[in-house]
């Protein structure tokens, strides 16, 4: 079910490029289902939650990365590989962006950068809210 998810072509941090393929949980479905039951079975890289400082892993199977953005699209924690059955959640987050384990990790997502993306939809959203 994709309810309320937008596909996102770019996203950016400290802005350089990272190529994956991204989308929006917007719509109460979506938001609530996320990378269930694993990321594998999803045709994205991550999921970006607008308008949360929480996430749960409640029913998944695999591990997720967690990143939590504050105020000008700040990055302000990151959990690596969060197991299933967790919830986390940060007060300062503006928005909270699961990907799959090991990506965030992997690619050296930190406190401190930046994360923007540029969708399909609008020509270019800092997340930065």
């Amino acid at each position: 079910m994709r309810v309320g998810v937008q596909a996102v072509h770019e996203l950016r941090l400290s802005g350089r490029s990272v190529g994956l393929r991204v989308r929006y949980a917007t719509g109460f479905w979506s938001r609530l289902i996320g990378f269930w039951p694993a990321p594998r079975w999803h045709a994205v890289d991550a999921i970006v939650f607008p308008g949360c400082s929480s996430v749960h892993t409640f029913g998944m199977t695999q591990r997720v990365d967690v990143v939590f953005v504050g105020h000008q699209g700040c990055i302000v924690r990151t959990a690596a590989s969060v197991a299933p059955w967790r919830v986390l959640s940060d007060a300062r987050a503006r928005l909270v962006v699961e990907f799959r384990p090991g990506l965030a990790s992997g690619l050296g997502v930190v406190p401190g950068e930046v994360l923007e993306v540029t969708n399909r939809y609008r020509s270019s959203v800092a997340l930065r809210r």
